[in-house]
């Protein structure tokens, strides 16, 4: 524990002491004393042979001395905390008048480092040399002052390597500090702006532009954020902070500036993208739609969700958009295709692309679709509607069908015909009549007739076998 008094210590009073002094020294000047009394620094004053003769409160609560002493002696006592002891600090063999200044660092218990100033004045009292020890310990200024400088370093790299030009300004728009990037604007160090008038520095001006953000935060004393375009063309985005006091009162503002042309430019190269996207998606014949695909708990699917339509989808179903997005197909159509469901599904949970041709018999057509996933857990699908082309396929089938039969029973007309005509020559050159060679002259251009008739079979029977070979025509 640290004692309150010098009896504490073992200070006894001296027998020779006189009237009005303290262990028989002569008391300091009461102004002077009541000044240093009051001192937030240590101060103490010993004799030439180290005796304590006078402290005041503050020694008190920085040193103690040695338990084993029996009286204050300067060499005897430590600093608070054991920082150690002062027995080298200082010479008595100085002469009057002499002031000197010593700093000291030294190591506490806990090995940490302090610093101390010593201001050590040498002076006589009757005739005898007196020493006054003013103590001030530094270590926590130095501490201070060093993170402080950390703290601003720290500052000034975080604040320099942002992207946006950072200016802090006092009520009348002098600059008080600011970040790299408004400095090189203007060819100066950040140093140098301190003190200048951003209207001066920028806009050559001799007062603050009208449309000044920061004017204009700082009499609304609220935040502003505003779009701006500089007279070289560069769009910026300009936010305005005010400042304020701890009494509430306006002491500047913090302006930042970032340059936000490239977004810009990508904003409008953006739009002009997504206008010709939605002129495609209103203009093209095929019927789009996005959707979000519903699962259940072990994770089928089981419906799906309307995202987006286009007017073609709508003419295809009869339905308006406004009907359908946010719905669900279920509740539109309840009995809606099983085995589409899965099959959107498959495409909007793996991200596989599927392509198919098939009957919807909720609207009673035939559709060709291409389902792709635009990102996990949706899909969009193009329609186009292929009833009227099944329906003349269809058409061609049965055309081909009857092609087929006709071909048949033209290759069976050919040998019925040659089986009588065989018939009819055999008689014919059993008569030796006149009209034997006639008939003969007839079979045999009937017979010419039919090979031709034979040629043209094999032609069509080619063309025939590439219908249904490349166009599933059977």
């Amino acid at each position: 524990m640290i004692p309150k008094t010098w009896a504490e210590m073992g200070c006894q009073k001296d027998s020779t002491q006189k009237s009005g002094e303290i262990n028989g020294y002569a008391p300091l000047n009461r102004a002077l004393r009541l000044i240093i009394d009051n001192a937030s620094n240590p101060v103490i004053i010993t004799d030439e042979r180290g005796r304590i003769i006078y402290n005041n409160p503050a020694a008190l609560q920085f040193i103690f001395m040695n338990p084993q002493s029996a009286e204050p002696h300067i060499h005897n006592l430590k600093f608070a905390g054991d920082y150690g002891d002062i027995l080298a600090v200082y010479d008595y063999n100085k002469d009057e008048g002499c002031i000197w200044t010593e700093d000291v660092e030294l190591l506490n218990t806990k090995g940490e480092k302090r610093t101390l100033k010593l201001k050590i004045s040498v002076f006589f009292e009757d005739s005898e040399s007196q020493y006054c020890f003013h103590m001030v310990d530094l270590t926590d200024k130095i501490l201070s002052e060093k993170a402080l400088k950390k703290s601003e370093m720290d500052k000034t790299l975080i604040l320099n390597s942002v992207h946006e030009n950072l200016v802090y300004y006092d009520k009348n728009y002098r600059i008080i500090w600011a970040n790299q990037q408004p400095a090189d604007s203007v060819g100066l160090t950040p140093a140098e702006m301190k003190g200048r008038f951003c209207y001066e520095l920028w806009y050559n001006r001799d007062s603050p532009c009208p449309d000044c953000t920061i004017k204009k935060a700082m009499e609304s004393h609220q935040p502003l954020i505003e779009e701006k375009v500089k007279p070289d063309g560069r769009n910026v985005k300009v936010a305005a902070y005010p400042v304020f006091s701890e009494k509430g009162g306006l002491i500047g503002a913090v302006e930042s500036v970032l340059d936000i042309s490239r977004r810009k430019k990508a904003e409008m190269a953006l739009d002009e993208i997504l206008k010709k996207y939605r002129e495609l998606f209103t203009t093209m014949t095929n019927g789009f739609v996005l959707h979000e695909i519903i699962t259940d708990d072990s994770g089928k699917p089981y419906d799906f969700r309307f995202l987006d339509v286009n007017p073609a989808f709508e003419e295809m179903t009869g339905l308006f958009s406004s009907e359908m997005v946010g719905k669900t197909v279920l509740e539109l159509f309840p009995d809606y295709s099983r085995e589409w469901i899965e099959r959107y599904g498959r495409v909007a949970l793996t991200g596989e692309p599927e392509e198919f041709s098939d009957y919807n018999p909720t609207f009673g057509k035939y559709y060709h679709i291409y389902s792709y996933s635009p990102k996990k857990g949706q899909f969009a699908a193009i329609f186009s509607d292929v009833t009227d082309l099944v329906a003349l396929r269809k058409e061609h089938n049965q055309m081909m069908i009857q092609i087929n039969r006709n071909f048949e029973q033209l290759a069976i007309l050919n040998d019925e015909i040659r089986n009588p005509l065989q018939v009819i020559a055999g008689y014919a050159l059993m008569d030796e009549s006149n009209y034997s060679e006639k008939i003969l002259s007839q079979i045999h251009t009937i017979d010419k007739l039919i090979n031709e008739l034979d040629k043209r079979w094999l032609e069509s029977d080619k063309i025939r076998e590439y219908l249904m070979k490349h166009h599933n025509l059977y």
